[in-house]
């Protein structure tokens, strides 16, 4: 409700037996059996609840959110209920006011601007969510972040469409919302796997042929970069997600031009995991999607870990994705 609210205040105050419709006599009659008289004291013995609206402001979630003008709290008093104190269950509320105040230079700044080989750079500032999660969403693309002392985070999402629409979520509220024109978005494959987790699954791109360790095996601990891509050589591993964060969304995104002149042949996609005492024998829940020409594919599926004996092995799943095929212009 909009407009005019009122802080309200509980008193408790004690009320006379009168207030229940007894009558206690002096000195008259037969003295009352001893039952009969801890009967008579619990239920004399009452609390009456009274409420004092003391001033006005504007509401917020049904509270002021400023208070503005101080009220005559004996002109606004009314009774409103009667306990008895031998229900413990129904004591006065302490007295105690609820104050609601606004922040200033709180707004969450989202920002996007495009680099090479179709990222987008995303910059974060909310100064009052310091050290704070957040969850950023971009098409079927989900991952988590933590800000740092100042509300502060950045980074670099590879743009799954020409038109890049991404949100940033605080508390599970929407904070931030930007998109942004990717004309080169089309010219790039894209492969990755996402998960919900502390997991570390980890994406592998071999490429032409190439055998785990050997150049042409691409993988978030390899150093190619973006360069490479725009010149052509290789493709290159984006991670993204922070296992710390409070819903730990996380990411790995492969990447490789298929325009490129330089290069023919096909290129492996697997997924590998370390089985630990944390996961083994469990499944996994995880998600895998690819991109071609613009186009979006999803899939969900269970990656699933050896027993526990495995513990400190490195499990390979291969045929989760489709092979990127790449052809020799004519």
């Amino acid at each position: 409700m909009s407009g005019v609210k009122t802080v309200a205040t509980v008193v408790g105050t004690f009320a006379v037996a009168l207030g229940i419709g007894f009558v206690m006599q002096s000195g008259q009659g037969a003295e009352p059996e001893p039952d009969q008289q801890a009967e008579l004291r619990d239920r004399s013995v009452v609390h009456s609840v009274m409420v004092a609206g003391n001033a006005y402001g504007n509401s917020v979630f049904g509270v002021p959110d400023v208070v503005t003008t101080p009220l005559n709290h004996s002109g606004d008093m009314r009774a409103i209920t009667a306990i008895s104190d031998i229900y413990p269950q129904n004591d006065t509320p302490k007295m105690g006011t609820i104050l609601s105040l606004p922040f200033d230079d709180c707004e969450t700044s989202f920002q996007a601007r495009a680099t090479s080989a179709a990222l987008v750079a995303l910059e974060i500032s909310s100064p009052c969510d310091k050290e704070t999660s957040f969850v950023v969403r971009h098409d079927a693309l989900v991952f988590s972040g933590v800000t740092d002392s100042n509300g502060y985070a950045e980074m670099r999402v590879p743009a799954l469409s020409d038109t890049a629409s991404f949100t940033v979520s605080f508390q599970n509220i929407v904070e931030g919302r930007v998109t942004i024109a990717v004309p080169d978005a089309a010219q790039y494959d894209r492969a990755m796997v996402q998960w919900l987790g502390t997991d570390n699954l980890q994406l592998h791109a071999l490429e032409f042929g190439a055998q785990i360790g050997e150049p042409g095996h691409v993988w978030s601990g390899s150093m190619d970069r973006p360069a490479e891509v725009l010149a052509g050589t290789t493709g290159f591993m984006v991670q993204l997600g922070v296992r710390t964060a409070q819903l730990p969304y996380q990411a790995q995104i492969y990447t490789y031009p298929f325009s490129t002149d330089d290069q023919q042949g096909a290129i492996d996609l697997q997924i590998g995991v370390l089985a630990t005492e944390a996961n083994c024998g469990r499944v996994i829940d995880a998600m895998i999607i690819q991109t071609h020409a613009d186009q979006i594919e999803k899939e969900a599926f269970e990656a699933r870990i050896p027993s526990c004996d495995t513990v400190g092995e490195f499990v390979m799943l291969e045929g989760m994705f489709d092979t990127i095929t790449l052809a020799a212009r004519e």
